[in-house]
């Protein structure tokens, strides 16, 4: 049998163990294992899907979304209820990196918004230095371009009497504040998280573009390297998750917009939910590490770098393993 006359023909088992388990995990009892038959029966007959799909070569594709389903009915009715920690960690071990993978249209599309106007900003501001006028008032740059004197003990701060615990707080606020508006503005069909991305985006390339130009890119560059992988990474994920919540009620498909979002809504609550310790840990590096000037610029560029290549090889490899 072909691969789209079968998916055509177990499509419909699929949908129904897809929306027992979204159901499930946002905290709904459904079913109770005692006289579900429908649900044993959609986990019995996918389980079997997945076997032919495996036998007869089917994409790769067809293949992880049985095997994401048939792994999460399994962990239903196998797994005890684990403990608050047994939980954690697995979600972080598999399930959010597999939902931000799952969701990776969406994150193209955010990460697009958030890079491609502020590479067009730098670049005008590297071309023209006056163009920085068109994004930000005098008296922002005159603070942002105090901020990252080279002869400061602290970079990032206007005021000396800042502490590093003072700062934490600060950046968790202001990282978390950003996060969330870009996550809930995704409510208005998904524009206001695409347009909070680019005012974002473009504000910060103005900021560094400005800064490279009148001779302060060592400060802004070796500042931003150790937590821009999470910081940045997290906004994007806050924006693709979003997105979704704006695609559910343009394209809602088989279902009501009321039923897509909800389960939209399910998915983006778990990437918002692992965003939050990467938005602790980036406010964390910018106190603690990005501000201080004793460390050589060079050696927080490999840090950073190092970071970034470990932020994205968790999301493409971790939890690959998990059935």
């Amino acid at each position: 049998m072909k691969q789209d006359a079968f998916e055509k023909s177990r499509r419909a088992v699929w949908n129904s163990l897809d929306a027992a388990l979204e159901q499930q995990s946002s905290g709904q009892r459904i079913y109770k294992f005692s006289y579900s038959e429908q649900f044993l029966n959609d986990y019995r007959e996918t389980a079997r899907d997945l076997s032919l799909a495996q036998s007869r070569a089917y994409s790769r594709e067809l293949i992880e979304q049985l095997n994401d389903l048939v792994t999460r009915a399994h962990n239903v009715v196998h797994v005890r209820r684990s403990s608050w920690g047994e939980a954690t960690k697995r979600f972080f071990a598999r399930d959010f990196p597999r939902e931000v993978r799952r969701a990776k249209m969406f994150v193209l599309i955010a990460a697009l918004a958030f890079v491609l106007p502020g590479v067009a900003v730098a670049t005008a501001i590297a071309n023209d230095p006056s163009a920085i006028y068109g994004v930000m008032d005098s008296e922002s740059i005159d603070g942002i371009e105090r901020m990252y004197d080279a002869k400061l003990r602290k970079l990032g701060r206007e005021r000396s009497s800042d502490t590093d615990v003072a700062m934490f707080g600060f950046y968790v606020l202001n990282n978390g504040g950003i996060a969330l508006r870009t996550f809930a503005a995704g409510i208005l069909l998904g524009l206001g998280s695409i347009y909070v991305l680019v005012f974002n985006g473009v504000i910060i390339s103005a900021v560094i573009a400005h800064l490279v130009g009148i001779g302060s890119g060592a400060q802004i560059l070796s500042f931003v390297a150790g937590h821009s992988s999470l910081e940045l990474i997290a906004i994007v994920l806050s924006g693709a998750s979003g997105c979704m919540m704006g695609f559910a009620l343009l394209a809602p498909g088989e279902y009501s917009r009321a039923v897509a979002l909800r389960r939209n809504a399910v998915r983006a609550a778990r990437i918002i939910l692992g965003c939050v310790p990467m938005l602790v840990l980036a406010a964390f590096v910018e106190a603690f590490w990005s501000s201080l000037t004793v460390v050589p610029a060079t050696f927080k560029y490999v840090v950073g770098l190092l970071l970034w290549v470990l932020v994205i090889a968790y999301f493409m490899l971790v939890g690959r393993n998990a059935a």
